[in-house]
């Protein structure tokens, strides 16, 4: 719990801060992510990313300027008297959009927003080209090779945010062209 967002975040009561004591808007309480890669037998390498989190929270507010502050950031108040004209029904109860100075309002960030799917899919090929270098080992053992220290060497997360990349090889090719789509 905190009393702000940031440098650009004011109280909704100029004289009350009560009601600003609430979760962070950046507060996800659940977050899942998978990701991978699988070489194909075409050496087309497929590298999904798939992530899963809950909605982040954020603050209703009553879109007015109520306590002359120049600032359209004033909450809607809970009503004791629910039989006051004006007051909306909405999913989070009844509320008034017209609190009086001395009425409790909702507190910071009290709505939940919906959670979010993201899915990525990165497809990538590396082609190797110009003479094996000397004293190279041969990939199908010893380090350097796959299963080996170092892995595969194949370039995979080199050569920028997409594209294509070059990368010098660990296996026994002196050079690697890596072309790569992201969906």
């Amino acid at each position: 719990m905190i009393n702000t967002d940031g440098l650009g975040t004011f109280p909704a009561k100029p004289y009350d801060f009560t009601g600003e004591y609430g979760p962070a808007s950046t507060d996800v309480h659940h977050r899942f992510s998978l990701s991978g890669s699988v070489n194909t037998k075409w050496n087309l390498r497929l590298s999904p990313f798939v992530v899963l989190e809950s909605g982040p929270p954020f603050n209703i507010m009553a879109g007015r300027d109520l306590y002359g502050s120049t600032l359209f950031n004033t909450r809607p108040g809970i009503p004791t008297d629910l039989k006051k004209p004006g007051l909306i029904e909405t999913s989070y109860g009844l509320l008034d959009p017209n609190p009086t100075a001395d009425q409790k309002t909702l507190p910071r960030n009290y709505g939940l927003g919906p959670g979010a799917i993201t899915v990525n899919l990165n497809l990538s090929k590396t082609f190797g080209f110009g003479p094996a270098r000397e004293g190279a080992i041969a990939p199908s053992g010893g380090p350097g090779g796959p299963g080996g220290p170092g892995g595969s060497g194949r370039g995979y997360g080199r050569g920028g945010g997409g594209g294509f990349g070059f990368s010098e090889s660990a296996n026994n090719r002196r050079l690697e062209l890596q072309l790569r789509l992201t969906f």
